[in-house]
């Protein structure tokens, strides 16, 4: 079997590419399509951007630059609305970023936009007197902090009287909960509530014999 011989000269390149049928209909009108193809996508590449929209819930709404962008701006809500309880905030929403290339003009999703669509928790303690729900706080330590205020307010010394503790009579239990920014409260409201309350007390003298 002889080699086969494979003509690389220039010249009948040339010669070849002149034979081309390039003023024909078919020839112009593939080298139009294939220039307005190129020039077609380098302009959308010009007048977009990567950007990705917002889902929440199942609801669009709104566009951030980027996934990574969208997260932050998603961790500084919930840091934001939990700064008062020292925690961050948390939400049971479901949240979704879907990348995509949007027009140059595009207006990003603001904070305020995206925070009213969001509903909120705080992972709370709720406090119990009787079985009775009296107070949401932050935490245990707030809840402890309270009863002890509370109990302070009674132990008193004089002449006549040597209180040096006091215990309640009713049952109290906490529990943890979930509950919305706005129902938890401090410390000092919940003392001043507990001070007006209708609360019945016994006081013992000791005396000498």
């Amino acid at each position: 079997m002889q080699p086969v011989k494979i003509n690389v000269d220039p010249k009948s390149w040339v010669k070849t590419l002149n034979k081309l049928p390039w003023k024909s209909p078919k020839m112009i009108g593939g080298a139009l399509a294939t220039l307005l193809v190129l020039g077609g996508g380098g302009y959308y590449l010009n007048t977009t951007a990567p950007a990705a929209y917002v889902v929440v819930n199942g609801e669009t709404v709104g566009i951030v630059e980027s996934v990574g962008s969208g997260e932050e701006l998603l961790e500084q809500i919930l840091e934001e609305e939990g700064a008062a309880f020292g925690e961050a905030a948390q939400i049971h929403d479901q949240i979704e970023f879907n990348t995509a290339r949007i027009d140059n003009g595009y207006t990003p999703l603001s904070k305020e936009e995206l925070k009213g669509k969001l509903s909120f928790f705080i992972e709370a303690v709720e406090l119990k007197i009787a079985d009775h729900s009296m107070f949401t706080l932050a935490d245990q330590k707030e809840a402890d902090e309270l009863l002890k205020a509370y109990q302070e307010m009674y132990v008193k010394e004089d002449e006549n009287n040597k209180l040096t503790s006091v215990a309640f009579e009713e049952e109290i239990k906490t529990q943890d909960v979930e509950a919305l920014p706005e129902e938890i409260t401090t410390v000092e409201k919940a003392l001043e509530v507990l001070k007006q309350g209708n609360v019945q007390k016994e006081e013992y003298v000791v005396e000498e014999n």
